[in-house]
């Protein structure tokens, strides 16, 4: 791994580096396979106490800055490994930056607690609030206030890490027309989980979609009585971390396509070799300075990042199929499962489609 790529939390993480990376290496079959669950690596995080690096810099639910090189580092690493691993670790560090900003209740408190340790796994499914907010489509899910109880109905369309006791954070249209954050648990009454199976990857990511039907949820288990104010500040750790993984895969698939460049035969991807590895070097410097401080630039560069660096993976890891040949056509090949791994980036939400929209739309 070159120092150059490497945001300034590194340090966070570089005693355990090592191991960590050896851990997820020796289980991507497995995961990659379905076999075992990225909940286990998530535990194994935080056994190591890696799950909430930067939590603690969040200081007001509208704080943009916070320190998030630590956490970017270590999805950036899980994806050179297991984009599974790395998603899932996005996916529950988002969920604890949601309850750092959110209402301090007794509840929140002892839950934000399990999920710091890796006790409680966490499942952000923010997709269509982010899409309410950018004008593309209304909120999926609404609900009303009934005494000290929101009763809330609708449909999660995806969302991952969905295990059973889950946390998962939500945005909710109240028929008051107010949008608020708050959370229920896998397993409670009314949650109806449909798991989806056979994905081209990331099967091991308890990826559902999700009914509501009258769902009951304390009223202390409010995160933010208004999502749009929450939304717009943790957007820029939300998309900067999304291209973490996007960095982490694109840097493994460029250094194995160093390792095979120079072999007899590639002769003739010299060149596209040379433009992919600048492209990923770009993007990843980019990454770089903008998790080193996300109050630094508009909120554009973080939705161009977050595209850019999907592109960059997407061509790194076409390329490494390319130069491998035959033996990067085996299913079980750490090629085949890259190339497999980075197909789900354009498809993500923000799918490149939104992404596109919504950087002209900022930029007109």
């Amino acid at each position: 791994m070159t120092t150059a790529y490497l945001p300034s939390g590194f340090e966070q993480i570089a005693a355990q580096a090592d191991e960590v990376r050896e851990r997820v290496a020796t289980s991507v079959r497995d995961v990659d396979a379905g076999a075992v669950p990225t909940s286990e690596i998530l535990r194994d995080l935080g056994r190591r106490e890696l799950l909430d690096l930067g939590v603690d810099s969040i200081d007001s639910p509208v704080a943009v800055s916070a320190r998030i090189g630590g956490s970017a580092s270590l999805i950036a690493l899980l994806a050179e490994e297991c984009m599974s691993s790395a998603f899932s670790l996005w996916a529950h560090r988002m969920v604890l930056d949601y309850f750092a900003r959110g209402e301090r209740t007794p509840l929140n408190e002892a839950t934000v607690a399990l999920l710091r340790t890796g006790d409680a796994i966490g499942s952000t499914a923010m997709a269509s609030g982010l899409k309410a907010l950018a004008g593309i489509e209304p909120l999926g899910v609404t609900g009303r206030l009934d005494g000290d109880e929101l009763v809330v109905d609708g449909l999660i369309r995806w969302a991952s890490n969905l295990v059973d006791g889950a946390v998962v954070v939500i945005p909710v249209l109240l028929d008051d027309e107010r949008r608020i954050i708050t959370w229920f648990r896998v397993g409670d009454p009314g949650v109806r989980v449909g798991y989806v199976d056979g994905l081209l990857a990331l099967n091991a990511t308890a990826s559902a979609s999700v009914v509501l039907e009258g769902v009951r949820i304390p009223r202390d288990a409010v995160l933010s009585w208004d999502f749009a104010e929450t939304a717009r500040a943790f957007r820029p750790t939300f998309l900067a971390l999304q291209s973490s993984f996007c960095v982490g895969i694109a840097r493994r698939s460029l250094e194995e396509s160093a390792a095979t460049v120079e072999r007899s035969g590639n002769e003739g991807l010299r060149d596209r070799f040379d433009l992919v590895r600048r492209e990923v070097e770009e993007v990843t410097e980019r990454w770089r300075r903008l998790t080193d401080d996300l109050a630094a630039a508009p909120l554009v560069e973080f939705v161009r990042l977050r595209l850019d660096a999907s592109l960059a993976a997407g061509e790194a890891t076409r390329l490494e199929a390319a130069l491998a040949g035959g033996r990067g056509y085996v299913a079980s090949s750490g090629t085949a499962r890259r190339f497999r791994e980075a197909a789900f980036l354009p498809v993500q939400s923000p799918s490149e489609g939104q992404l596109r929209w919504e950087l002209a739309s900022l930029t007109s």
